[in-house]
């Protein structure tokens, strides 16, 4: 019985036979022959050096025999691709050995399938063989995809953990290990040895982030500071979700982690500049207000509370209108001078009689008594105070 003809039956398949009985490589050629009308190119040898000898080298698919006179098939395998390594064919072992943990030797070893001699058909040996070829190229394409997201990890500084709920068992990747500055072999990879590492003042933080998260079924993100074994402190952002089995109960959580400390030293130098800035301003006797085209008021000092009895926080993207100020013609003199009114009562002059700015339109707000607030100029995108 012949199998259906794929698409791709009259492309020619070269194919290395590799066994050191004659008879046993001709019933394979044989086989394969019989079991599809694909076009076969065959190359023979009794022995693995023997193929590294020829000219063309290995190609579309390896048939090769468990037992060889000076190596076995897993040999062959590791010697042939290395540990963890994709082979550069397809490779289909067939054995005389009866039992199944050899075949599956064979498929830990590298090998895509396997044959037993003892049942090899021409079906088998030729499903064996195809299985093999979509087998090695789905893993080829597996492989390309993790190193393209291994290249994409090690550029974003990201590593990916796995914590096992059942167990207490803390996985990381490489990029785990560096960003924690713990050497691969030293992580104890308990949750309690990570929790280690986490900033004392951030541990009450990422426990109760991570109970939240198991127990709602949420993700888990957070920012958190770590203290690496050289007393470095480092800023990184955490997220992840939790599994859960089919009677409902959290069996593992998967995540990544990213270094942003480079980031988070910018936000606190800026935090630390904008701090500073608004010391300067609201130590100022003078009311200094930044607002939108809209007149909302994006920045207002210290001032602006002695003067209304208003609080920032009330006043700050509120347009001037919620204090009662109005608007002026743009055509007006030099702005009057008044008192504003405050919320608790009393009253404070103000006055000001900055020209305008030469070449610019300029808005102005203000108080109800007509003491002018500020200035911006239509052509920019935020008016300047």
């Amino acid at each position: 019985m012949s199998l259906p003809e794929p698409a791709s039956a009259r492309a020619r398949w070269r194919v290395v036979i590799v066994d050191d009985s004659p008879d046993d490589r001709a019933i394979v050629r044989q086989l394969l022959l019989q079991g599809s009308p694909r076009l076969y190119e065959f190359v023979e040898a009794a022995t693995v050096q023997a193929v590294r000898a020829t000219p063309e080298g290995l190609s579309v698919c390896m048939i090769l025999d468990y037992k060889l006179p000076d190596s076995d098939a897993p040999e062959v395998l590791a010697a042939l691709f290395g540990p963890g390594e994709i082979g550069v064919c397809p490779v289909v072992v067939i054995t005389g050995y009866d039992s199944a943990e050899t075949g599956r030797a064979a498929i830990r070893a590298g090998a895509q399938d396997f044959v037993g001699k003892a049942w090899m058909t021409a079906e088998s040996l030729t499903r064996a063989t195809e299985n093999a070829m979509e087998r090695w190229t789905m893993a080829r394409e597996l492989w390309a995809t993790e190193a393209r997201l291994q290249l994409a990890l090690a550029a974003s500084n990201t590593g990916i953990w796995t914590w096992d709920l059942t167990t207490d068992r803390v996985t990381w990747s490489a990029e785990c290990h560096g960003i924690y500055g713990v050497p691969e072999g030293s992580f104890d990879g308990t949750h309690a040895g990570f929790l280690g590492l986490v900033h004392p003042h951030d541990r009450a933080s990422v426990r109760s982030a991570a109970q939240t998260a198991i127990e709602g079924g949420d993700h888990y993100r957070l920012e958190f500071r770590v203290i690496r074994p050289d007393g470095e402190v480092r800023w990184v952002r955490s997220q992840g979700r939790a599994e859960y089995g089919a009677d409902g109960r959290p069996e593992r959580m998967h995540g990544t982690v990213t270094d942003i400390s480079e980031r988070k030293r910018a936000e606190l130098a800026l935090e630390a500049r904008e701090r500073e800035l608004q010391s300067l301003a609201d130590n100022s006797p003078d009311i200094i207000a930044r607002f939108d085209r809209e007149l909302r008021h994006v920045f207002i000092n210290a001032a602006v509370e002695r003067a209304t009895g208003r609080a920032r926080p009330s006043s700050s993207g509120k347009p001037t209108a919620s204090w009662g100020c109005r608007r002026p013609s743009a055509t007006s003199g030099t702005p009057p001078s008044g008192r504003c009114s405050r919320r608790d009562g009393p009253a404070r002059s103000r006055s000001t009689s900055r020209p305008p700015r030469e070449r610019t339109t300029t808005r102005a707000g203000s108080w109800p008594s007509g003491g002018r607030t500020a200035r911006s100029s239509a052509s920019s995108p935020l008016p300047t105070t």
